[in-house]
C-alpha cells in the first residue's frame, strides 16, 4: 500500500479549492477510519494536534480513546514528515532559492508515492525545512542526517553555482558543507566503511521564463567557478568529522571548490534535458529508488540499519553531550556483490546507456553486443566474464570507460 501522506496533502489542496470563495461557509474536515467502537471515524486534524502536543487522543467528553503510543503507532503514515529521525533513506542536498526549493519540495513529496522492500515499507527522505526542528543545532541535525542517509542527492544547479562564483574562502557556503561531507564519505575508504554513503546528483540548467521547465546543464560553467580552497567550510567539516569520532582524511585539504563541482558530475546522476519540472520530479523519483532497490533488503525486524563503527567506551562517553554519529546506517544489503565498497551494476548499467558516455557511432554496435551476451538489465552485469566487460567499455568515450571499469571494480 502506497505511503498516505502525500494523498492526504493533495486531497487537502483540492478539499480548499472546492470550498473557495462562492461556499465560504461550508467547514470540511479530514476523517479516517477508526476502530474504536463509539466513533466510527475520528478527525485527522485533532489526531496531528494531541500527537504534536504530546496528549492522550480524548472524546468530546474527555473520555480517552486512544493513548499518544497508539496514536503515533497505529496512524504513522498519516502524520506530516517533520522532525529528525535516526537514519534516513535519501538526503536532499540543495540551496534554497526562489528556483529549486520548489522542485525539490515536490520531488520530497512525490516519495510520499514509493515504497520499498516486500513490507512496502515508506522511503524516508531528509528535506531541512521539514525535518530540522527549531531551537536545535541545526548544523548538528543535518550532518547526522546525510551521514545517517543511503543516498545523498546533492542537486547541482546554475542557481546553486550563483554564490560560489564569488566564493569567499573566509565564509562558511553550508551547501558546500553537505557536498563535501557526502563526497569525503564516500571516496575515503574508512568513511565509507563507516556510512555506505551512496551519491546521486541532480545537475540542472536554468529555468525557462516560466519556471515551469529546466534547460540543460552546462558543464563549462563549472570552470568559471573559482579554483580555490573554502578554508572556513572545510574547517567545519572536519569539527563535525572530529565531534563524531569519525576519521578526517588527508584528501579534505585538496578539495578546491571547483574540484568540488567536479567530483560531483563523476557520479552518474541524472542529467535532464530541456525537461519540464514535472518529469524531473518523476524521473529523479523513479532513479533514486531504482538505486535504493538494488541494497535495500526486507527490512522485517526494526535493525535494517545497523553500526559499523566500532568506538571505544571513553569515545563513548565524551560524545554523551553532542551529536551522536557512533552509529551511521548500514542498510541490510541482498548479497556482498552488492555492497557499497563492491560492484556498482546500476552506475555501470546507466553510464553504458548514456549516449554521452558512448563513442560515436558506437550506439547500436553496444546494444547489439550486449544482446548477443544475453544482458537486458543491470543485475545481468554480475555474470558477464571480465573480458566482455573489458569489451562493453571499448565502446565507451575515455570518461565513461573509466567511470565504468571504476563502478565494475575494473581498474
Amino acid at each position: 500500500m502506497h505511503n498516505l501522506k502525500f494523498t492526504v496533502r493533495m486531497a487537502h489542496s483540492a478539499g480548499k479549492s472546492a470550498v473557495a470563495s462562492p461556499v465560504q461557509s461550508i467547514q470540511r474536515q479530514q476523517l479516517i477510519d477508526s476502530d474504536n467502537s463509539s466513533q466510527s471515524f475520528l478527525s485527522l486534524e485533532k489526531i496531528r494536534q494531541y500527537v504534536n502536543s504530546r496528549q492522550h487522543f480524548v472524546d468530546d467528553e474527555g473520555i480517552p480513546l486512544l493513548t499518544l503510543d497508539n496514536l503515533q503507532d497505529k496512524y504513522k503514515s498519516w502524520m506530516k514528515s517533520f522532525g529528525t529521525l535516526e537514519k534516513y533513506d535519501v538526503f536532499l542536498s540543495y540551496r534554497q532559492s526562489p528556483v529549486d526549493s520548489p522542485l525539490v519540495a515536490a520531488i520530497f513529496d512525490r516519495f510520499t508515492l514509493f515504497n520499498v522492500t516486500t513490507s512496502q515499507r515508506a522511503i524516508e527522505v531528509f528535506l531541512d525545512n521539514q525535518r530540522l526542528e527549531k531551537g536545535r543545532e541545526f548544523r548538528d541535525d543535518f550532518s547526522k542526517a546525510l551521514t545517517h542517509s543511503a543516498v545523498v542527492v546533492p542537486f547541482l544547479s546554475t542557481k546553486s553555482m550563483e554564490r560560489m562564483l564569488k566564493h569567499d574562502a573566509e565564509s562558511v557556503d553550508n551547501v558546500l558543507v553537505e557536498w563535501i561531507l557526502a563526497l569525503v564519505c564516500y571516496n575515503n575508504k574508512e568513511l565509507q566503511a563507516m556510512t555506505h554513503i551512496r551519491i546521486l546528483p541532480i545537475l540542472l540548467g536554468p529555468p525557462d521564463s516560466n519556471n515551469e521547465r529546466r534547460r540543460s546543464f552546462n558543464f563549462e560553467d563549472i570552470e568559471s567557478v573559482p579554483d580555490i580552497r573554502p578554508l572556513a567550510t572545510i574547517v567545519i567539516v572536519k569539527d563535525i568529522l572530529k565531534n563524531n569520532s569519525l576519521p578526517v582524511p588527508m584528501e579534505l585539504d585538496s578539495y578546491t571548490v571547483r574540484s568540488i563541482l567536479k567530483s560531483l558530475t563523476v557520479f552518474n546522476g541524472f542529467l535532464p534535458s530541456d525537461a519540464l519540472n514535472q518529469s524531473i520530479v518523476s524521473d529523479t523519483c523513479e532513479l533514486v529508488v531504482a538505486l535504493l532497490k538494488t541494497f535495500v533488503k526486507d527490512d522485517e525486524d526494526k535493525s535494517r540499519m545497523t553500526s559499523t563503527i566500532k568506538t571505544d567506551e571513553s569515545s563513548r562517553q565524551s560524545l554523551n553531550t553532542k551529536l551522536t554519529l557512533d552509529s551511521p546506517p548500514k542498510l541490510m544489503v541482498e548479497s556482498p556483490q552488492l555492497t557499497p565498497l563492491s560492484k556498482d551494476f546500476v552506475r555501470a548499467w546507466n553510464i553504458i546507456h548514456d549516449p554521452k558516455k558512448i563513442m560515436k557511432g558506437k550506439e547500436q554496435d553496444l546494444n547489439d553486443y550486449l544482446e548477443d551476451l544475453g544482458v537486458y538489465e543491470a543485475n545481468e552485469l554480475n555474470d558477464v566474464p571480465v573480458e566482455n566487460l573489458l569489451e562493453i567499455s571499448k565502446y565507451l568515450k575515455v570518461a565513461g570507460n573509466t567511470a565504468f571499469k571504476t563502478a565494475l571494480q575494473l581498474m
